[in-house]
C-alpha cells in the first residue's frame, strides 16, 4: 500500500474503532445522565415528541434541560412541539434513531453516545444554534451523526468532535454575524450541501471533508496533523486566506480513491506553512503511456485560484492507491490546474518538496513538478547513464581506425624488411621489383652509390576503416556499433641503415550508434604519430606515440522528451611497442616468427552539458578510460614475383589481453533540477584472438599498395573489424 494511500485511508477509518474501556467509561457517564426519567425517551406510544407516554415517567420533558434518546422503540420520533431545547443526547443503549419534524434551536449541542449512527432531520429550517456549542458523533464503534437539516450558526461557533464521523448534508448558513465552524476530534466531517457562512473555519484535528460548495468563506486553517480534504469548492471572500499546516487532500476521504477535482479559489492565499504541510493527489491511470494529461481519470487536479505560496515550507505529495507500476520518462499528470491569474510561489513540489516515495521509481527515475504549468513528470536518466558508461569505450573503438598498424609498418616489420645495411640476409631487391639476387645483397650500382639507402625517404597515403560492435553489458551500460573512417598521410625516413623514424597525421570521422534506440555519437577530429623502428637481420622493435584530439557531438533520445544533445571534447594519448624475431626460408621468400606487442592509451573525456532535452538534459562529469593490451602472436609472409610486381601476402594469429577493467564511476545529472545519479561501467572480455592478413603489391621498386585486415574474434561482448588500404612511393 503506498505511503498516500495508507494515510487517505486512515482518514476515512477514523472513528470507526474505540476500546471497551472507552465504551465502559462512557456507559457510567451515560447513566449518571439518564439519572431523570422523564428527559429520556423510551418510545412507549407513538413517535411524537408532544405525546408524554413516548418519555420516562410518562411526563413531558423540561426542554431547557436537554432531550434524551435511548432505547430501541419508535425510532423514528418526530418534533411536533417544541421549537427549542437545550440539548440532544443518544444514550449508549440508543437504537438506531432518525429525529425530523419542526425546526429546532439548540442551545447545548448534541452528543452521541451510542453504537448507532443518529440522524436528525428538522424541517425545512433546520437546526438554529442559540449558544455555542459541541456536536460530537462519539467514539464507540458503529457511532456517529448525520444531520440533513439545514444549519443556521446565527452568530455562533459550531465545533464538531468525536472519533466517528459526522455527515452535514444540509446547507450550513449564518442569519448572525461571526459564525464560524471548528473541526475537532479524531472523525472526518463531511459537508456536501452549497454553505454560506461567512465565518471562519479551522481544522484542528481529523479531517474536513468539502463535497459540497463553500462560498462567500472566511478564513480557512488547518493545523498540524489535520487534513482539509474533498471533491468541492471552497471560494473565500475578498482578502481571506486558506492557511494549512496539515494537509490538503483532493479526494472524498470516506470513500475508496477514485480520481476527484478539489476546487479553492482565494483572493488572498493558500499558505502552505512549514515543512509539516502537504498538498496529496493520487495517480490512477498511465504509468508508461507518456503523456496522460488528457486522459479522463488519469489523476487527482487541485483547481486553484489565487496564489499558493508555500515560502515557508511544504510538500506536494503523489500518491498511488492502484499500485501502478512501469513508469517510464516523460509519463505526466496535470495534477494543479492554474486558472487565470493563479500561481504557486516558494518550493512546494520542487526537489526536497516533492513525496514520491508511493511510486517506487527506479534508482535513475526522479519526478518533477512545473510550478508554471501544474503537470507532474517522471524524468528518467538511464540512458544517460548507459550513454556516459561506454562513452570512453566507444572512443577507444574509434580511434582504432587511426591506431592499427600506422602507415603499415607493423606489416613490413613481420614480413622482414627494414634492415638496409650491406650484411643483411634479406634481399630488398626481390621486393623492389628488381629480380631474384643472391642471398646477400650485390654490391651497390652507380645509382645507388648516389642516394644512399640509409637517407631512403617513403611517403604513404592511406584510407582505413574500422567497425565495432560493443554488446550491452548489464542494464546501465548500452552497446554500441562504431562506424569509424581515417584517410591519412605519413613519411617514413631511414635515418641509418637500421633505423627508420616516421610521420603522419589521420583525420578521423566516426559514428557511433547506441543500441535500443538510446541515441548516437559523431566523432572527428586529428591525430598525430610518430615512431621509430630499428631492425638489424632477424630481431625488429618499434615504438609508437600518438596523440588524438577529438569533437564529439552526441545525440540522446531522454525518453518521453525532445532529443537531447551535446557537444565535448575527447583526447587520446597512446604508446605502443612491438617486437618480433623473423625467421627466413626458401631464398627469403618465406619469412615467419614470433612477435610480442604493448599497447597504453589513455583517453579523456571533457565534462559537459546537454543543450537541449528539456526537462531530462543532463550534464556529465569529466570522463577518462584507459586500455593497457599485450599480444604474442606469429606471423607468415610470403613474396612471389610476377608480371605485374611482387606481392608480399602475410597472415597472422595472435593472442591479445586487455589488462585494464573499465568500470571506475559515472555520474550524470539533470541540469534542470538538483538529481544526480551514479554507476559503474563494466568490462568487455579481456581475452581473446586478432587474426589479421595483407597482401601488398610493389608495382615498381618506387610505388606499392598495401591491402590489410585486422580482426578480433573470441572476445565476450565486443566484435571489431579493421580495413587498410595504403599506397606508399619511395624516392
Amino acid at each position: 500500500m503506498s505511503k498516500l494511500t495508507s494515510k487517505k485511508n486512515k482518514l476515512r477509518n477514523r472513528g470507526s474503532c474505540s476500546g471497551l474501556f472507552s465504551a465502559a467509561l462512557l456507559a457510567l457517564g451515560s447513566l449518571g445522565q439518564e439519572a431523570k426519567a422523564d428527559q429520556v425517551w423510551d418510545g412507549g406510544a407513538s413517535g411524537l415528541w408532544s405525546n408524554n407516554v413516548n418519555w420516562g415517567a410518562n411526563t413531558l420533558p423540561n426542554y431547557a434541560l436537554g432531550l434524551q434518546f435511548d432505547g430501541l422503540l419508535n425510532l423514528n420520533a418526530t418534533n411536533d412541539a417544541t421549537a427549542a431545547s437545550a440539548g440532544i443526547t443518544f444514550n449508549v443503549g440508543a437504537g438506531v434513531f432518525t429525529l425530523d419534524g419542526n425546526a429546532i434551536t439548540l442551545t447545548g449541542g448534541i452528543t452521541n453516545n451510542s453504537f448507532s449512527v443518529q440522524t436528525l432531520n428538522f424541517g425545512t429550517t433546520g437546526i438554529k444554534l442559540g449558544a455555542g456549542q459541541t456536536w460530537n458523533s462519539g467514539i464507540l464503534l458503529g457511532g456517529g451523526l448525520n444531520v440533513s437539516s439545514a444549519v443556521d450558526l446565527a452568530g455562533q461557533s459550531l465545533a464538531i468532535d468525536g472519533t466517528n464521523n459526522t455527515n452535514i448534508s444540509g446547507t450550513i448558513s449564518d442569519t448572525g454575524i461571526g459564525g464560524g465552524l471548528v473541526k475537532n476530534g479524531a472523525g472526518t466531517l463531511t459537508t456536501s450541501a452549497n454553505n454560506t457562512y461567512a465565518g471562519t473555519t479551522a481544522v484542528t484535528a481529523g479531517t474536513l471533508n468539502v463535497l459540497g460548495t463553500h462560498l462567500g468563506a472566511g478564513t480557512y486553517t488547518i493545523d498540524l496533523g489535520s487534513a482539509l480534504a474533498g471533491t468541492g469548492a471552497i471560494t473565500t471572500t475578498l482578502g481571506e486566506s486558506i492557511n494549512n499546516s496539515g494537509s490538503i487532500i483532493v479526494g472524498d476521504a470516506t470513500v475508496s480513491p477514485a480520481a476527484s477535482t478539489l476546487t479553492l479559489s482565494t483572493s488572498g492565499a493558500i499558505n502552505m506553512l512549514g515543512l509539516g504541510s502537504t498538498l496529496a493527489v493520487d495517480l490512477f491511470l498511465g504509468a508508461g503511456r507518456g503523456n496522460n494529461i488528457l486522459l479522463p481519470g488519469a489523476s487527482d487536479l487541485l483547481d486553484l485560484t489565487g496564489n499558493l505560496n508555500s515560502l515557508a515550507g511544504g510538500t506536494l505529495v503523489i500518491g498511488n492507491p492502484t499500485g501502478l507500476t512501469g513508469f517510464t520518462g516523460g509519463d505526466s499528470w496535470k495534477v494543479v490546474n492554474l486558472n487565470l491569474g493563479a500561481t504557486i510561489t516558494g518550493n512546494l513540489g520542487l526537489t526536497g518538496n516533492l513525496d514520491t516515495t508511493a511510486l517506487n521509481l527506479r534508482a535513475t527515475q526522479v519526478g518533477n513538478f512545473s510550478q508554471t504549468s501544474g503537470v507532474f513528470t517522471v524524468i528518467d536518466t538511464i540512458t544517460g547513464l548507459q550513454m556516459a558508461n561506454v562513452l570512453g569505450q566507444a572512443v577507444l573503438a574509434s580511434a582504432q581506425s587511426v591506431l592499427t598498424d600506422v602507415n603499415g609498418r607493423l606489416f613490413f616489420l613481420r614480413a622482414g624488411q627494414g634492415d638496409q645495411s650491406d650484411d643483411s640476409e634479406y634481399n630488398s631487391g626481390m621486393v623492389d621489383g628488381q629480380g631474384d639476387g643472391p642471398g646477400k645483397n650485390p654490391a651497390p650500382g652507380p645509382v645507388a652509390q648516389s642516394r644512399p639507402r640509409s637517407s631512403q625517404w617513403e611517403v604513404f597515403a592511406s584510407m582505413n576503416y574500422n567497425n565495432t560492435r560493443l554488446g550491452a553489458l548489464g542494464s546501465q551500460q548500452a552497446g554500441v556499433q562504431s562506424d569509424s573512417w581515417s584517410p591519412g598521410i605519413g613519411a617514413e625516413v631511414h635515418v641509418t641503415p637500421n633505423v627508420a623514424l616516421g610521420f603522419a597525421i589521420n583525420w578521423l570521422e566516426s559514428k557511433q550508434t547506441f543500441a535500443n534506440n538510446v541515441g548516437s555519437m559523431d566523432m572527428n577530429g586529428y591525430a598525430l604519430s610518430a615512431y621509430t623502428s630499428y631492425v638489424k637481420k632477424a630481431f625488429w622493435a618499434d615504438l609508437l606515440y600518438s596523440f588524438g584530439s577529438y569533437d564529439i557531438e552526441t545525440n540522446r533520445n531522454p525518453i518521453g522528451f525532445g532529443m537531447a544533445r551535446g557537444n565535448t571534447d575527447a583526447y587520446t594519448n597512446t604508446v605502443q611497442f612491438n617486437t618480433g624475431w623473423n625467421f627466413r626460408f626458401q631464398n627469403n621468400s618465406l619469412v615467419t616468427g614470433p612477435f610480442i606487442g604493448l599497447d597504453y592509451t589513455h583517453v579523456s573525456i571533457d565534462s559537459y552539458g546537454e543543450s537541449s532535452g528539456g526537462l531530462a538534459a543532463l550534464a556529465y562529469n569529466k570522463r577518462n578510460a584507459e586500455s593497457l593490451v599485450s599480444r604474442i602472436g606469429w606471423s607468415v609472409s610470403k613474396y612471389v614475383k610476377t608480371d605485374f610486381g611482387v606481392l608480399t601476402a602475410q597472415a597472422r594469429l595472435s593472442y591479445e589481453r586487455q589488462n585494464l577493467k573499465n568500470n571506475s564511476g559515472t555520474t550524470v545529472g539533470l541540469i534542470n533540477q538538483p538529481f544526480v545519479v551514479s554507476s559503474s561501467g563494466q568490462t568487455f572480455g579481456q581475452d581473446y584472438m586478432v587474426a589479421g592478413a595483407g597482401l601488398n603489391c610493389q608495382f615498381t621498386p618506387a610505388f606499392g599498395m598495401l591491402l590489410n585486415y585486422q580482426g578480433q574474434f573470441f572476445r565476450q561482448s565486443v566484435q571489431a573489424h579493421y580495413v587498410g588500404l595504403r599506397f606508399s612511393y619511395k624516392f
